[in-house]
């Protein structure tokens, strides 16, 4: 029932599959399973792992609250998506990050994780033309002008205006100003 010029790929079973068979190690693409029998969760788990791709993992089981209680068997998995007696339907939705690692995939696409290893932080900031980071000491007039600004131009305020060493390598202009008014005994630094 294919259409002309169309590959179509149909659901396959194999059982009685051996350990080391190309299927079992995951060497094929397209839905196949692959059936085997396994001694025990500890000898499925192995199984599983001697395979290089973990992207999700589908477990049918009678007793899924032992397999939800066992963290440390979800864990063993190695998968980033793991359902129990259910393929597709817990997978459906676009928040349910799917994170191929190694031969699985590239990395999260989906969810939170996806948008956050698609995006990259980008900080883009500009400076007014006005406003500018002097690169020498300040001339005597631009001077006064920060002096009036800082203390208002009262009588006996002094500052020292310079660029600190490190100030430039941030890119921010450093201005150290200190002020004394002796009259009334007021050092402000």
């Amino acid at each position: 029932n294919s259409l002309p010029g169309i590959d179509v790929m149909r659901p396959l079973c194999v059982a009685g599959c051996e350990r080391d068979a190309a299927l079992v190690l995951g060497d094929h693409f397209g839905p196949v399973l692959a059936v085997l029998p396994v001694d025990g969760i500890e000898d499925a788990v192995a199984v599983h792992r001697a395979a290089g791709q973990h992207l999700a993992t589908s477990i049918y089981t009678g007793r899924p609250d032992q397999l939800l209680a066992d963290a440390s068997f979800i864990a063993a998995l190695g998968s980033n998506v793991v359902t129990i007696n259910d393929t597709v339907l817990p997978t459906a939705h676009p928040a349910t990050s799917i994170e191929g690692r190694g031969a699985s995939g590239w990395g999260a696409s989906r969810g939170e994780a996806g948008l956050r290893a698609l995006s990259r932080e980008v900080t883009c900031s500009t400076t007014s033309g006005r406003v500018r980071t002097p690169l020498d000491e300040p001339s005597a007039s631009v001077k006064g002008w920060l002096r009036k600004l800082a203390f208002g131009g009262r009588r006996g305020a002094t500052a020292n205006v310079s660029q600190g060493a490190g100030d430039h390598e941030l890119g921010n202009a450093g201005v150290h100003q200190s002020a004394s008014q002796s009259e009334h005994g007021v050092t402000n630094t």
